[in-house]
């Protein structure tokens, strides 16, 4: 598999001058190191190569975030409500503001999306199920992580809820 996305076209460069080659890490590109092999002719020459030079290119892990929850699950009764911390942190070099998004089944989450602005950095979130929400232990809040401005999902994490059923109450008059 080829570390870089586009083919290198070769190109003519005379003596003194300089020609700059972009390389760019193709997306399913292979963390580690690999080699491209660079070759220089003399004009009219396509037999042996004047000179070679070995190019050794580093493919680093894609920077980006982990995102924790805590607590990472609760559980609610209808109209109850419960504070959750969300807590990022860059990976790999990543720094830049992110936005955060918070989508809920079953249980509501406010504010929806809102910004963490310097890494690592921390948010709360307000979890409530409604007052008329039935029993249940499928409910969850899925909560993703991404550039500012962008839909592309750099990290994400779900927490797992159950709404309980509401106390009953007893009449123990005589």
């Amino acid at each position: 598999e080829p570390p870089v996305s586009e083919p290198i076209e070769p190109c003519r460069v005379t003596t003194g001058e300089t020609h700059r080659l972009r390389i760019k890490a193709a997306p399913d590109a292979r963390v580690g190191t690999d080699h491209i092999l660079t070759l220089a002719f003399t004009p009219g020459n396509d037999g042996e190569p004047k000179h070679e030079e070995v190019l050794r290119i580093q493919i680093a892990q894609k920077a980006g975030a982990n995102v924790r929850l805590i607590p990472d699950s609760l559980s609610l009764r209808p109209g109850e409500q419960k504070q959750v911390r969300i807590e990022v942190i860059g990976e790999n070099g990543w720094n830049s503001p992110v936005e955060i998004r918070a989508k809920g089944n079953g249980l509501s989450v406010h504010p929806q999306n809102f910004l963490v602005t310097s890494l690592p950095g921390t948010a709360e979130m307000t979890v409530s199920a409604d007052a008329a929400a039935a029993p249940t232990r499928n409910a969850s809040i899925k909560v993703s992580v991404h550039p500012v401005g962008s839909n592309s999902e750099i990290a994400e994490s779900v927490l797992r809820g159950e709404v309980s059923a509401p106390p009953v109450a007893f009449d123990v008059s005589v």
